[in-house]
């Protein structure tokens, strides 16, 4: 009954959270932890189903901390110098290509974006100055916690409204913010690593003791907390069981 309490608390607490609040402000935790069970030694022995001590997961954990806590800059996200140009090519991109087919970007309140599937590969990015394609690939390199960190960290890097005298830093269309087409990319680097890693956790961690040692060490009060956590971090990526 009191383990049922908790669950209940644990969703009641989560569900009441806008999606801009827990993915710029919660979840850093757990993705820090799926990131150990991405080809990690971790990994490696709970898919084996051998046994693994606490001191093994949380000496993994504590080293990947270490390695997020020393970038800081990401090389300016892989985003060109601002200019008049690409600000007007940006918008211009936007408003002819893309004017239509805008939808609520994931977690960012009062802001849409497009829909990274309809971005050809061979567009030319005014912010990036490559293409769709090369930038897939310059995203590819970062690990989950750190495209989380470039997404929802200060807006104003994504911004291109640069007109003197101006706060907003986006171009408006149906009263929405508009993400630049480089956000999309990376969002949709950002999900798809997001669900590999969701899908080695599943395989890796598959018995209670396990499960556990892993919410210990990722600063959960329990499994149960952790699987209330993940669950609503699957709502908002999309994943489906």
């Amino acid at each position: 009954m009191s383990d049922m309490k908790t669950i209940m608390e644990s969703w009641d607490k989560f569900s009441k959270k806008s999606d801009k609040e827990i993915l710029r402000e919660g979840f850093r935790e757990i993705l820090i932890g799926l990131s150990i069970l991405v080809g990690g030694a971790v990994y490696h022995q709970m898919s084996q189903d051998e046994e693994v001590s606490i001191v093994d997961i949380q000496n993994e954990y504590d080293a990947k901390k270490e390695k997020f806590k020393k970038l800081i800059d990401y090389s300016s996200y892989g985003l060109g110098p601002k200019s008049i140009d690409s600000k007007q090519k940006t918008i211009q991109l936007l408003e002819t290509n893309f004017k239509n087919s805008l939808i609520p970007a994931p977690s960012y309140e009062g802001y849409s974006y497009v829909f990274p599937t309809e971005i050809p590969n061979n567009m030319m990015l005014p912010m990036t100055q490559v293409s769709a394609g090369d930038y897939r690939s310059y995203c590819e390199q970062y690990e989950i916690i750190e495209l989380r960190d470039m997404l929802y960290g200060p807006a104003a890097r994504w911004g291109y409204n640069i007109e003197p005298g101006t706060r907003q830093t986006f171009h408006i269309i149906d009263g929405l913010q508009v993400l630049p087409p480089s956000w999309s990319i990376m969002f949709d680097v950002f999900q798809s690593k997001t669900f590999d890693a969701i899908e080695d956790f599943n395989n890796a961690v598959n018995n209670p003791d396990e499960l556990e040692k892993v919410a210990t060490v990722f600063g959960f009060d329990n499994a149960q907390h952790l699987e209330t956590e993940l669950q609503q971090l699957k709502l908002m990526i999309q994943y489906e069981d």
